[in-house]
């Protein structure tokens, strides 16, 4: 299942209520996120819960599948791209690594949690053929049980330690607070997005 963002427009279109119907009550068994081969990962969340990914970030998920979640192409394609895949896909080549982070304190939270709510934010983008359309540009992963904790994933990166939206680039919250707070003119929904049904 991929959700290519020139595709989607509302928290109903197709694939994204099949999206969260299959993520809920599924355990978060690891973390990665994907970084340009041969570079070092350092970006680890500080004390405000935010993170600053490069590419993309990995869920591995119980049953053997995986959640990527990715930018895609500033312009015609931008927004965030979701893909659903095996595990077993995911392997690093020459152009990219997948870095394990289940284990930095932020991430930990989540990691062995089963996923109870997901949610989705939009925002205006210029689709470069004469419209403004409303694409996704966040996804929240919230876990269940007494012990529920939240992770947001949005494009945007980290000046001087604010988020703020770039096209090719994600940041990473694990705090209700700090991921409501990210909007703009341009947005729909802060980072915290609309919770899908």
């Amino acid at each position: 299942m991929i959700v290519e963002p020139a595709g989607v427009h509302s928290p109903d279109d197709a694939p994204l209520p099949e999206l969260a119907r299959f993520l809920r009550g599924r355990v978060v068994v690891a973390a990665s996120v994907t970084i340009p081969y041969g570079t070092a990962y350092s970006a680890a969340c500080g004390e405000r819960a935010v993170s600053e990914v490069e590419l993309g970030v990995v869920l591995g998920l119980s049953g053997g599948r995986a959640l990527e979640i990715q930018w895609a192409t500033p312009g015609l394609a931008e927004g965030m791209r979701i893909v659903l895949h095996d595990q077993g896909a995911l392997k690093s080549t020459n152009l990219l690594d997948y870095v394990d982070v289940s284990d930095e304190s932020c991430w930990a939270r989540v990691v062995g949690q089963s996923i109870g709510t997901v949610g989705v934010g939009f925002r205006l983008i210029d689709d470069m053929q004469g419209s403004i359309v409303p694409r996704p540009w966040s996804l929240r992963i919230e876990t269940g049980g007494r012990r529920s904790h939240t992770v947001v994933f949005a494009l945007g990166e980290l000046s001087d330690g604010v988020p703020e939206y770039s096209p090719d680039n994600l940041v990473v919250f694990f705090d209700e607070t700090e991921a409501r707070r990210m909007i703009d003119d341009e947005c729909l929904t802060s980072a915290w997005g609309v919770t899908l049904a």
